[in-house]
């Protein structure tokens, strides 16, 4: 139903192990695998459990693969 009413817009899909593989380098990272990578390189952020660092780390891989930064930026 969501993909049907966003039907107009660009939609792009990520497989987890791409996400992982483009945070971590490792297409098998664990969940804390992901939230440390993300903090080592955004130690400021705090995430209240999984789901807020696997997000993060979908927009984060998304903007990597736009080429709006690259894997050794440190700030956004």
């Amino acid at each position: 139903l969501v993909n049907y009413l966003f039907s107009d817009y660009k939609q792009i899909y990520y497989p987890p192990a791409s996400i992982k593989k483009t945070v971590t380098g490792k297409g098998n990272a664990t969940k804390e695998d992901v939230k440390n990578s993300l903090l080592e390189i955004y130690p400021g952020v705090t995430f209240k459990n999984n789901d807020e660092s696997d997000a993060c780390a979908t927009g984060v891989a998304y903007f990597i693969k736009e080429g709006v930064i690259n894997n050794a930026e440190k700030n956004i």
